[in-house]
């Protein structure tokens, strides 16, 4: 395309924006608009998707409502530009200057120019500027945001799930009810953050800071950042998986791991296979292990208070001492893997297992399978208590 062509296109596409007879929204997909000055153009519900901007001066451009499917806008002067709405899926702004843009309910997920299943490019924000930008409600999964800056940034109930954010500095911005389930924060800093209500869940959270961040009522767990990296990455694939019902993220496979005296109050491990792992002493209150496999695991002295343990399998573990009042204990339908009709079901198993000393009060076992259990010593009232066997 050559110089006058694209002049003629942005004109029309001028009197499209402001409703005058002869306009047409500009189609430029594809187009290599990179190194160009164009500060202040506006560029609202324009077709751009695949178009190169890379290096190009667009700062306080309107991208409001435009399709930038795949565009680039590597190392781009973006500074209080506007994207509201866009269409920004694999879009890509390594290096690019965001300061004080707006992505207000931009769409950033991953996204490729000829996609096949599983094969979506995540958005590229890497190394980028966003201080003091606006990313309200826009939509993030995946993207790559390492290394970029967003202090004092507007991002309330942002979708972050599963993005890289490794070596971020996110110090003063505002979080509040954002996503950022499974995400990566690997030396992240969000010292003064205000995180009220945001969900962390499965968040790798190594060497990540938050002095002074406000996390009332925020979804997160600080004692996963004592584990071993790969295990995080584990914990950050299972949250994932659950989040996606299994279409995203894989399931926890952590059999024989050691999170004794860990604080994992209100973790969500359901259907993990945890065999043979340590959890002595661990404060596991309130968390899920609804159809977890738990066999031979050692949970003695640990706090299960009002965890769900619905259809979970306990053979032969040890939970001596463990306090497990107000616990679910309900059977869980599961559906079928042959096509059969109907479905299974699976009630909690603690066959062979030692709950002795156990304090199980206001516990319901009247489901629950007990073969061979150990129930000496057990503190049991107020609900249907376990006989000491249950075929």
């Amino acid at each position: 395309m050559n110089p006058r062509e694209l002049i003629t296109i942005l004109e029309k596409h001028r009197l499209f924006v402001k409703g005058i007879k002869g306009g047409a929204p500009a189609d430029l997909r594809h187009q290599d608009l990179s190194r160009l000055k164009l500060e202040g153009i506006n560029l609202k519900g324009a077709i751009l998707a695949g178009a190169d901007f890379s290096h190009s001066k667009l700062a306080r451009a309107n991208f409001t409502d435009a399709d930038l499917f795949c565009a680039i806008f590597r190392g781009a002067d973006l500074s209080h530009a506007t994207f509201e709405r866009a269409n920004l899926r694999g879009a890509h702004f390594h290096g690019a200057t965001l300061t004080g843009t707006n992505f207000r309910e931009a769409d950033l997920r991953s996204g490729a120019m000829m996609q096949l299943p599983g094969q979506g490019q995540n958005a590229d924000l890497s190394y980028t500027n966003l201080d003091a930008s606006n990313l309200e409600n826009a939509r993030m999964w995946y993207a790559n945001l390492s290394h970029s800056s967003m202090r004092e940034a507007e991002m309330g109930q942002v979708d972050l799930r599963g993005a890289d954010l490794n070596g971020a500095v996110m110090t003063g911005a505002k979080l509040k009810n954002a996503n950022l389930t499974g995400a990566t924060l690997v030396d992240a800093d969000l010292s003064s953050a205000q995180l009220q209500g945001a969900d962390m869940s499965g968040a790798v959270l190594a060497g990540a800071k938050f002095a002074n961040a406000d996390l009332a009522e925020a979804v997160v767990n600080m004692a996963v950042a004592k584990l071993s990296l790969d295990t995080q990455q584990i914990l950050r694939d299972h949250a994932l998986w659950l989040a996606a019902d299994g279409k995203e993220g894989r399931r926890a496979v952590l059999s024989g791991a050691d999170f004794a005296g860990l604080d994992l109050a209100g973790i969500n491990l359901s259907a993990a296979t945890l065999r043979k792992c340590r959890f002595s002493g661990a404060n596991l209150s309130k968390s899920l292990f609804v159809l977890a496999d738990l066999a031979g695991a050692d949970l003695a002295q640990a706090d299960l208070r009002h965890a769900n343990l619905s259809g979970a399998i306990f053979h032969g573990a040890d939970l001596s001492g463990a306090r497990l009042s107000f616990a679910l204990l309900d059977v869980v339908a599961i559906g079928r893997h042959d096509g059969g009709q109907g479905s299974l079901s699976r009630a909690t198993d603690f066959s062979r297992a030692k709950l002795k000393g156990a304090d199980l009060r206001n516990v319901d076992f009247s489901r629950a399978v007990l073969i061979d259990t150990d129930l000496s010593g057990t503190v049991a009232q107020q609900t249907s208590t376990p006989a000491a066997a249950q075929p």
